[in-house]
């Protein structure tokens, strides 16, 4: 039985199935966000499963049945490093989808192996390095069983190692401090600190002490919450967090994001 793909999203403009253009209207989008993210807090906050579930469950954003995730996100780098830092510190367990990790792409137009069909663009050889073939063999006569990305600026781990703001180096940072912050296991608690029906930005703690602050939009917001203690930042990209009588003013410029510690 052939199971449905994650197809890629038509192009805002293009013709729908009527031949009909559909307009870009930028409040329109802007309202269905907003009614997007109220709809995600009140599942974070009013779960159907018990939270044993919930713990155990994996967290993906894509997988090989899947267009990959930097494509279904319209190729916006900047969306990816928030969405894998949600699924780095949300509760349950993170899976990351090979190559998501240097940012890669979805190849279109492939010829389908093995009944992958659209899904076979998601399925190309890991891309180690800048030889022909990304390190996925040493051999230059080899032909690989799917093709390569055959864009030059292709993403490779070599190029991102040796960049410490890349992807590769955040997705680095999120596994150590998974590993380390208990406050990040699978099974600690998590409140939305930050339940505005405009969703954005999204702020909330998991376990005792750690607070995280996601802003998906391009605007800047300034959040007030109450008293929480001293705030030491531990991961922060257009993020900054002061004390005042009354507790914290969290300032999170467009997509921005910060993970900081209470002491």
């Amino acid at each position: 039985m052939r199971r449905a793909a994650n197809k890629p999203k038509r192009k805002a403009g293009a013709k729908s199935a009527k031949g009909v253009s559909a307009p870009i209207n930028g409040s329109k989008l802007r309202s269905r966000d907003e009614e997007r993210n109220a709809l995600a807090l009140k599942s974070i906050n009013e779960s159907v499963y018990d939270w044993n579930v919930e713990t155990a469950q994996l967290n993906l954003l894509d997988s090989h049945d899947t267009a990959r995730a930097l494509w279904i996100m319209g190729e916006d780098k900047s969306a990816l490093r928030l969405c894998i830092l949600l699924q780095m510190t949300l509760p349950g367990v993170p899976c990351i989808y090979y190559g998501d990790e240097i940012g890669m792409r979805y190849v279109p137009g492939l010829t389908s192996k093995e009944g992958g069909f659209e899904r076979t663009g998601s399925r190309t050889p890991m891309q180690w390095n800048e030889t022909p073939l990304c390190g996925f063999s040493t051999n230059p006569n080899a032909t690989p069983y799917l093709p390569i990305d055959p864009l030059t600026d292709r993403p490779t781990v070599a190029a991102q190692r040796a960049d410490r703001d890349s992807l590769w180096h955040l997705v680095e940072r999120l596994i150590y401090l998974r590993v380390t912050e208990s406050d990040l296991a699978p099974g600690a608690s998590l409140v939305v600190l930050n339940a505005s029906s405009r969703g954005y930005p999204l702020v909330y703690r998991r376990g005792g002490s750690l607070i995280v602050a996601i802003n998906p939009g391009l605007d800047s917001h300034t959040v007030p919450l109450p008293p929480l203690g001293d705030a030491a930042a531990v991961l922060a990209h257009r993020c900054q967090a002061t004390h005042g009588a009354n507790g914290w003013q969290l300032r999170v410029g467009a997509r921005g994001y910060g993970v900081f510690t209470v002491r």
